[in-house]
């Protein structure tokens, strides 16, 4: 026997989810586009009783290890780390003449990231320091949002233009 919660609103129009999907770690929800608040576009809840235990703003789908979540805001131009459940920053990146184009994406002790011009980037998970840049090409374009990054079987894979690179690293 399972409980179904719901979640509070004041209005109906108060709340909707977008295209995103939520996120489920330690017993928290992160809803994009759940807007009960005009200073954020996402709703943290807790799982177990629907109640609210914070908010966040993403412009993706955030990661979340280690109990640090991982946001991109600014309408791709930084990539924020947050302490869960407190949401107290951690460190943050940001792009001056670029912007983040896919959801972050933790593997191991990195977070990896794609920018509209055809970058990859590696952040060290606990620090934000930059440890991997590496050029995939634009085919000449500056790209929109990607369907994102993907791990599994020791490579990173990186869908690039109609290309999809698998990165394999030490």
């Amino acid at each position: 026997h399972r409980d179904l919660h719901s979640f509070p609103t004041r209005r109906s129009s108060d709340l909707y989810t977008g295209v995103l999907p939520p996120v489920y770690y330690d017993g928290l929800l992160f809803v994009e586009g759940a807007y009960l608040s005009s200073q954020f576009n996402g709703v943290i809840f807790e799982a177990g009783n629907g109640k609210v235990a914070g908010h966040f703003n993403s412009d993706f789908t955030p990661a979340i290890a280690n109990y640090i979540g991982y946001f991109v805001g600014g309408y791709g131009s930084t990539l924020q780390a947050a302490q869960i459940p407190s949401m107290r920053p951690a460190w943050s990146a940001t792009l001056s003449a670029d912007r983040y184009v896919t959801p972050p994406l933790v593997v191991g002790d990195t977070v990896y990231i794609e920018t509209a011009g055809g970058e990859l980037f590696g952040y060290d998970a606990k620090t934000g320091e930059q440890e991997v840049a590496i050029a995939l090409g634009s085919y000449g374009l500056y790209r929109g949002a990607s369907v994102g990054l993907g791990y599994g079987s020791h490579e990173l894979f990186v869908p690039v233009g109609s290309e999809l690179i698998a990165l394999k690293g030490s």
